[in-house]
């Protein structure tokens, strides 16, 4: 089925389905602040959320409305305080209308949103017009200032960017795939939108980098991507460590040949240097269940491990790390329809702390949002069942161990 129609059967009949537990034994959420927000008359999806520096949390998304294509698409921009919730800042991103600024391309796994300084942001967005281009917009308070295109520095040839990642204030990776070629790419650029350097990887017929993290005590990044061979229903995953010239100088394979590429393998540097890896198992295309590794800072497969086991097809989920270890989230269908999000809290060596239940949000499309700071958590949803006028639910939770 397309998956866009299946989105919008989700919004208009509820997701009727349901799921073999892998573990009931849950805790129920005390969040430190819970807001739940909508425009009136207008469905509001998160799709993008990150943290800033100061505390101040940005949530990104657009507007589903079928009867007023002047309002659908359109991209808003929430500041909210991190203490209590409460929306500082409400704005559409000025772009024109929604043919011309283009939609956040995240229902697909692409989380390209990336914050400069206080007053200013990067996101990806599609453009749906005459030429259905991808660009990297810059705002400021609101405002596009500037657009890049994704583009390829060897050949020119179309980039498609799944992720920004910021190495300084002056610095940031963009990731993703080159379209002709069809190899991974990691782009070094300046907040100019200057490409300083350009890599690619291909280790199959399509290979494609999905997620990216810096080491906390080197000078060395991260990546996790995957490769597709003709005729293959499924994806071999992997996992790179390159050097500030993009030179690779570790790599492992994931030893298994069924990644559900729509969900998107992620990864994190723990405080200890170790590395996470968190994924979706698939078995002809379908997705089966969570797992996630524990490697070493050189790759050394130090852990191996099941996060939850699923029967159904619409399961997503999303990986953040939190002082002293990471957190996976996703979310569960219920018989009536309904969903819930679970959140499953881990240690630095991959030791279960506990899994909280938040009831009553869901989510949409292929996403589950998560970000964090120390040991509080951000989790964007919607209000559940998801029937419209959608209403976007936001989250906080404190994960302190002595809970």
């Amino acid at each position: 089925m397309n998956r866009w129609l299946k989105l919008r059967m989700i919004i208009l009949l509820g997701c009727l389905s349901s799921l073999a537990f892998g573990d009931m034994n849950y805790q129920a959420a005390e969040p430190v602040w819970q807001q739940e927000f909508a425009y009136e008359g207008f469905s509001c999806v998160p799709q993008l959320l990150s943290v800033k520096d100061s505390g101040e949390i940005i949530v990104i998304g657009t507007m589903l409305n079928q009867r007023d294509m002047d309002v659908a698409g359109r991209i808003w921009q929430w500041t909210l305080d991190k203490e209590t919730g409460e929306r500082l800042k409400d704005i559409t991103l000025k772009s024109g209308t929604p043919k011309d600024c283009g939609a956040i391309n995240s229902f697909w796994g692409r989380k390209g949103l990336d914050i400069i300084s206080d007053d200013e942001i990067q996101l990806l967005v599609d453009y749906f017009d005459t030429d259905n281009k991808q660009r990297l917009i810059r705002n400021k308070d609101g405002l596009a200032v500037k657009k890049y295109e994704t583009k390829t520095q060897a050949t020119g040839s179309d980039f498609q960017a799944w992720r920004i990642k910021r190495i300084n204030t002056k610095e940031y990776f963009l990731i993703g795939s080159e379209k002709k070629e069809l190899n991974g790419v990691v782009q070094k650029r300046n907040n100019n939108g200057d490409v300083i350097w350009e890599k690619q990887y291909q280790y199959g017929d399509w290979s494609c980098i999905g997620d990216l993290d810096r080491y906390k005590n080197y000078d060395l990044s991260v990546f996790t991507g995957w490769t597709i061979n003709k005729g293959d229903k499924n994806c071999n995953a992997w996992v790179n460590i390159i050097d500030d010239d993009g030179i690779v100088i570790a790599r492992e394979e994931l030893d298994v040949n069924s990644i559900d590429f729509i969900r998107v393998p992620r990864i994190a540097v723990l405080d200890n240097d170790d590395i996470v890896v968190v994924y979706n198992r698939a078995f002809e295309g379908q997705p089966t269940g969570i797992e996630y590794r524990i490697y070493s800072a050189s790759l050394e497969l130090k852990l191996k491990n099941s996060v939850y086991v699923s029967n159904d097809e619409i399961f997503y989920y999303g990986m953040a790390t939190i002082d002293g270890g990471f957190v996976v989230v996703h979310d569960i269908i219920k018989p009536d329809g309904g969903q819930d999000i679970i959140l499953h809290q881990y240690d630095c060596g991959g030791k279960k702390i506990k899994t909280i239940k938040i009831n009553g949000v869901g989510v949409l499309g292929d996403q589950i949002i998560v970000d964090s700071k120390g040991k509080t958590v951000y989790i964007a949803s919607l209000k559940s069942p998801v029937f419209p006028p959608l209403k976007t639910v936001i989250t906080a939770l404190n994960l302190d161990s002595s809970d």
